[in-house]
């Protein structure tokens, strides 16, 4: 509490380390530590400089030219919000930055840093670019297929946003001197729900996929271990669910028999997707569509519902009751 930025001080009695943490907020071989004894005196020294940011050039972060565990300042111009989650644990957005290069490189905001830039989304009333600058950013690297990325510090990022600093003016002028065209455009639907037109949560083919492959119920049987099959055993909730087309994530865990849904999605664009990505996807459905596997059974095909109506009451469904409880066994294919 008693240091404050842009303020200056002599300081005493200091224990001195190897800056070899986790994360490091600046490249300097040591670092000082604060002890019970130091000593904080404010002091005025005119010929110590401000501190100035060290921005990361989104070109050599995405080729993997930086050095891992320092924490860099970055700055960009908001081109896409990808995805967004506010509520339970985990609170984060995700959106795509372009800097003077016009490179993209992918940021997340967590928790607070998170809730501030959907606040600002909210608030805004102008039609015009909105500029990101944030510091001691973490830099995620590369996995797999998917370049490295930047989110904020715990608790030691700042999230400067549109304000009238001398680095977003500065960077304000090399973007027109450029002529590189910002992104605009932004609406706000409502609090807690902004969105970015054509972006939207699980509308997004690299928002729903993820690392995830497409497999058919077939192949993900032949992933699972051996155990008891009880097809009358399933929650009462899955019959409404009956005759529904729907793409599903779901992350296969053979040590526990199960498989966990990660996302669904009744976007027929995504739909489509999955079924290009199977091999013989229209003949292995038409399989698991009319005929059970386990029971060889012919199964009696439903008539197909809307997702929105997935949360009506049993008595208000298309399908009655009495239907569904005479063709129990008929969820096994259907879904």
């Amino acid at each position: 509490m008693d240091l404050k930025e842009n303020c200056t001080y002599v300081m005493h009695n200091f224990k001195v380390l190897k800056n070899n943490g986790q994360y490091r907020v600046c490249d300097h071989q040591f670092k000082l530590v604060f002890i019970g004894v130091t000593v904080v005196r404010e002091c005025v020294l005119e010929d110590i400089p401000f501190r100035k940011y060290r921005f990361a050039g989104f070109a050599d972060v995405v080729a993997g030219q930086f050095e891992p565990r320092l924490l860099v300042d970055v700055i960009g111009v908001v081109e896409e919000v990808v995805f967004h989650q506010v509520s339970g644990k985990g609170r984060r957005v995700v959106f795509k930055l372009k800097d003077l290069s016009q490179q993209l490189l992918s940021c997340t905001l967590w928790d607070d840093y998170c809730l501030q830039f959907l606040k600002f989304l909210d608030d805004y009333e102008g039609d015009g670019p909105i500029r990101v600058l944030l510091t001691h950013g973490r830099i995620k690297e590369a996995q797999g297929s998917y370049p490295p990325s930047v989110s904020n510090s715990f608790k030691a990022s700042k999230l400067i946003i549109n304000q009238p600093v001398m680095e977003i003016q500065e960077f304000n002028e090399r973007l027109a001197e450029l002529g590189i065209e910002a992104r605009s455009g932004f609406k706000s639907h409502g609090e807690g729900s902004t969105q970015l037109s054509g972006s939207i949560q699980l509308s997004s083919k690299e928002s729903f996929f993820g690392k995830a492959e497409a497999k058919t119920i077939a192949d993900i049987n032949t992933i699972s271990e051996d155990g008891d099959v009880d097809l009358n055993v399933s929650p009462q909730t899955l019959d409404k669910l009956l005759g529904y087309e729907l793409a599903f994530k779901i992350k296969v865990q053979p040590k526990f028999r199960n498989s966990a849904v990660l996302k669904c999605s009744a976007d027929s664009s995504l739909i489509n997707v999955v079924m290009d990505m199977l091999a013989d996807a229209e003949q292995s459905l038409s399989v698991i569509a009319n005929h059970d596997p386990l029971l060889g059974l012919p199964l009696t095909p439903t008539k197909r519902q809307s997702f929105q109506d997935c949360d009506d009451e049993a008595g208000t469904s298309q399908i009655s009751l009495a239907h569904l409880s005479s063709n129990k066994l008929k969820k096994h294919g259907a879904i």
